[in-house]
């Protein structure tokens, strides 16, 4: 149906330190999709954190994938910075 990966990271000391499941990858099979299948994937990441300590979760969605920013913002994320690229 589709997995989800990733592992603890700490934050920058930069900023408040803080500890966060940084999702790398999820994926859903087509099929399956609209059925609930990334939300358990990405409640159970946060069943997995809470029970490690960490202080939320973290990923990075690419600004023209309208859809799963409203995935992702449907679920509580909210945008926090911008990654941006200089390409040559």
């Amino acid at each position: 149906m589709g997995f989800i990966s990733g592992e603890l990271r700490q934050g920058s000391p930069t900023f408040l330190p803080k500890t966060w499941a940084s999702v790398d990858d999820i994926f859903v099979e087509s099929e399956y999709r609209n059925q609930g299948v990334g939300r358990a994937l990405l409640q159970s990441v946060q069943a997995w954190a809470q029970e490690r300590g960490a202080d939320g979760i973290s990923l990075q969605v690419a600004a023209a994938n309208e859809r799963g920013r409203k995935f992702y913002e449907d679920l509580g994320f909210r945008e926090i910075s911008v990654y941006e690229v200089f390409e040559f």
